[in-house]
C-alpha cells in the first residue's frame, strides 16, 4: 500500500484475519523490507517462513527484481537476499509464488523473448535458498513451563555475543 506513514512509495504490510469477516490493522514490515522506493507483489511461503517480494530499490539487476527474506519472528524479516539469476534479469521480474516444498513456482517478467509485455514463467528450484543457520527453540524453566519474555543470548566460541532475542508468548 502507499498509505500515509509508510517508508517510501509502496510498502508491504501484514494483516491477520480476526474471525469470519474482521481483519487486524495493517502493520508495516519495517525497514528491512521496505525502502524509500516501491516494494510490491508479496508472497509469504508459510511452511518455510519465507517472504518473496519485488523491489525497485534493494540492490538488483533490473528495475524490479525478486527478493527473498527469512522470517525471524512473527512478522519480522531479516536477511533480504536478491533471488539472483535466472529469476532476475535486467528487465522487470516480479510476483513470484512457490509451492509448499519451495521446489516449483511461477513469476512474471517483461524480459526479452516473451509473448507480450509481461509474461508468466514457470521455474524449478534446483537448490533451496539459504540464509545461514537458523536456530529455533523454546525457553523453559526446570519444571518444563514455557518462559515468555526471557532474554536469550547466543555466543560464539570466543564468548562474543552474536545475537540477543526476547522469547515470545509462544
Amino acid at each position: 500500500s502507499d498509505m500515509p506513514g509508510g517508508k517510501g512509495g509502496v510498502d508491504i504490510y501484514r494483516i491477520e484475519r480476526k474471525g469470519d469477516s474482521a481483519w487486524s490493522e495493517p502493520v508495516n514490515l519495517g525497514e528491512s523490507i521496505n525502502t524509500e522506493g516501491n516494494e510490491m507483489f508479496p508472497f509469504y511461503q508459510e511452511s518455510q517462513g519465507v517472504l518473496f517480494f519485488a523491489s525497485n530499490v534493494h540492490l538488483g539487476l533490473g528495475v524490479f527484481d525478486i527478493f527473498v527474506a527469512s522470517e525471524r519472528g512473527e512478522g519480522e524479516f531479516v536477511k533480504v537476499l536478491n533471488a539472483g539469476t535466472p529469476l532476475n534479469t535486467r528487465a522487470d521480474d516480479f510476483a513470484l509464488i512457490v509451492d509448499k516444498e519451495m521446489r516449483k513456482g511461477y513469476f512474471s517478467s517483461n524480459r526479452e523473448g516473451g509473448k507480450g509485455d509481461d509474461d508468466i514463467y514457470a521455474f524449478e528450484l534446483l537448490r533451496p535458498f539459504t540464509f545461514g543457520i537458523m536456530l529455533k527453540g523454546t525457553a523453559r524453566d526446570k519444571k518444563g513451563n514455557d518462559l515468555a519474555g526471557t532474554k536469550v543470548i547466543l555466543y560464539d566460541s570466543e564468548g562474543n555475543i552474536l545475537e540477543t532475542v526476547i522469547t515470545s508468548e509462544t
